[in-house]
């Protein structure tokens, strides 16, 4: 809860200078008061969540086409729940339609999600869905933008190069709000000057 005055005492926001990659997770930056230590995993998450869910309110969203298109087989409760879930899940991305009773044929995905397995990523996408709905009582587009998200930032590969990374922070920062994953935890911490001072028992 600390992170958002202590940011908002930042004029600059993000940090200025060069990042470093620690273990392919954090990312470490000086700013101007300190150091600020961010989980890119979370931080892609949270980007990936904000733009789910614009998409989700624009009704609007690009796809990147399959060279070959993909045919989906569902079960029969899970193909009751695509159906439900059909338009949305076309703005999110998704370019898929309806082939024979139980299957879809996918002719595009989300940017995000090139590559991927596109049956697991589905199935755990509506398994996810009902989870939340069970448990959370999510809204439905918080709830499908939350779902995907978590399996987008799961997949992506860590940035490594200095344009990549400053990239990265500058989308997290540029969220409505990037203190936090969809489901509370931390995307960064900071630690000040003063802390840092403190644990080199310097005055």
């Amino acid at each position: 809860a600390e992170a958002e005055p202590l940011l908002e005492q930042e004029p600059a926001g993000a940090p200025q200078q060069p990042s470093l990659i620690l273990q392919d997770r954090y990312i470490l930056s000086p700013i101007h008061s300190g150091l600020i230590v961010i989980q890119q995993q979370y931080a892609r998450q949270r980007i990936a969540y904000e733009e789910y869910l614009a998409a989700l309110s624009a009704q609007a969203s690009y796809s990147q086409q399959q060279l070959f298109p993909e045919v989906l087989e569902l079960s029969q409760s899970d193909k009751q729940l695509m159906d439900d879930l059909l338009s949305d899940i076309r703005y999110l991305g998704f370019d898929i339609e309806t082939f024979g009773k139980q299957a879809y044929v996918v002719n595009g995905v989300p940017a995000d999600l090139e590559g991927a397995n596109i049956q697991q990523t589905v199935e755990q996408l509506l398994e996810d869905y009902k989870h939340n709905q069970r448990y959370a009582q999510l809204e439905r587009k918080d709830n499908l933008a939350r779902s995907l998200a978590y399996h987008a930032s799961q997949r992506t590969r860590p940035s490594r190069s200095s344009e990549a990374l400053h990239r990265l922070i500058d989308q997290l920062f540029a969220c409505e709000m990037p203190y936090y994953t969809p489901d509370g935890k931390p995307v960064f911490i900071k630690i000040s000057q003063q802390e840092l001072d403190k644990k080199f028992e310097k005055s």
